[in-house]
């Protein structure tokens, strides 16, 4: 699913991106607020799928000290990414399902939906292979919507499509229980689930899984 899905993501306009954050009501942290003060002391962070950095530039703003390593499989992000945040370290178009990282984090978050492109099968797969990349007692963030709108529309059986003028997405929205299990098979030892709501008054869920 998520390979099916590269298309949409190169073809983006990056200020429709930035639309979409603000539609949401990600734009101003609304997330990095509920989960910052568990996170602001680690050494080494990893942030999956970076985007535009969006996530990045708010923590920065909130005096983060930290080693930021980002992944982001868009040349175009990526692009970007350089050229406005020149102090993080970039791992460059590299598969979730596959990145090797030499400098184990303690913190990974992997925000505003990124799960959601996988299929549930690949979903497991890649929790389990992103523990494999932790360090122990480390913590992985995961996103995800208790709602749709604004941003594609849930079609049932748990789907999601984004139609838009440049191309189509496709995402799968695990349920709660599913999210649940990943925390044993994927290795974690611990599981806090934390619903907040944006600045536009959508609900939304972070999973904060413990190793």
């Amino acid at each position: 699913m998520n390979d099916q899905n590269a298309a949409f993501y190169r073809r983006i306009d990056l200020i429709r991106f930035q639309e979409f954050a603000r539609l949401i009501g990600l734009d101003k942290g609304a997330d990095i607020d509920c989960f910052y003060e568990r996170i602001k002391n680690a050494k080494i962070l990893l942030e999956l799928g970076a985007g535009y950095g969006r996530v990045i530039n708010g923590l920065l703003k909130k005096g983060f000290q930290g080693k930021i390593i980002a992944l982001e499989r868009s040349p175009e992000l990526l692009a970007y990414l350089k050229m406005h945040i020149p102090n993080i370290v970039l791992l460059k178009e590299q598969d979730l399902k596959k990145f090797q990282i030499n400098e184990k984090p303690e913190v990974v978050l992997w925000m505003w939906s990124g799960i959601l492109e996988y299929s549930p099968l690949e979903q497991i797969e890649t929790m389990q292979h992103i523990a494999s990349q932790m360090q122990e007692n480390g913590i992985l963030i995961v996103e995800i919507p208790k709602q749709v709108r604004y941003v594609g529309q849930q079609m049932g059986n748990q789907i999601i499509e984004v139609n838009m003028e440049w191309g189509n997405l496709q995402a799968y929205l695990p349920t709660e229980k599913e999210m649940s299990n990943f925390c044993s098979l994927a290795g974690f030892s611990d599981l806090e689930i934390l619903n907040y709501k944006t600045a536009t008054h959508l609900e939304r869920t972070l999973f904060i899984y413990k190793k």
